[in-house]
């Protein structure tokens, strides 16, 4: 169902999946979100998560706040309900539907037939604030030998706070003073 990779600086959890697409039966639907929540359940709140992967789900237009917006196709499916609800009862950001662009780069799905979709999600929760996500695009220039398009999200890392130390002469100079001080005290 998905596999988790620790990453430095970006997301203490990174899954990626796929869900079953909607010929499947209900229950096995309903089964694979249970999976993935008893997997955000085992990891903590304050810590990063981004969930990612082909979702079959296809959310519409709707504007659900702090879950998504409205830049994605305007069909839902029953997938997508099921998505929807599994993102508000988590606190999870869609952030695929809060960037505009073209249609090239909006569609992750593109079949031969002329039939495309934005099924390919890349999800947040609330301990990655909605700033440090920058973009979120289709890549239809690459070539996967696939209907799906590779999904590029750029993300503002954090950098780890050095101590910073201070300059060698600014020590000598402290130490210096401190022992005079300490010898007129002593005098």
């Amino acid at each position: 169902m998905h596999r988790e990779h620790r990453m430095l600086c970006c997301a203490d959890h990174i899954i990626s999946m796929y869900a079953p697409d909607k010929g499947k039966p209900i229950a096995e639907r309903e089964n694979f979100y249970q999976q993935l929540q008893e997997t955000l359940d085992k990891i903590s709140n304050i810590d990063k998560v981004i969930i990612l992967g082909d979702l079959n789900a296809r959310i519409g237009q709707e504007v659900i706040p702090n879950i998504k917006q409205k830049f994605n196709e305007s069909i839902i499916n029953e997938n997508g309900e099921l998505l929807i609800d599994f993102c508000a009862n988590n606190e999870l950001r869609i952030n695929n539907t809060f960037f505009f662009h073209k249609p090239q780069h909006k569609f992750t799905f593109n079949n031969r037939r002329g039939q495309r979709s934005m099924i390919d999600f890349i999800i947040s929760n609330r301990a990655i604030m909605p700033t440090q996500i920058l973009d979120v695009r289709a890549l239809t220039s690459t070539n996967l030998g696939t209907d799906h398009s590779l999904v590029l999200c750029k993300l503002l890392m954090e950098t780890p706070h050095k101590s910073r130390k201070p300059h060698k002469n600014t020590i000598r100079k402290q130490t210096k003073s401190k022992i005079t001080r300490t010898g007129f005290n002593k005098i």
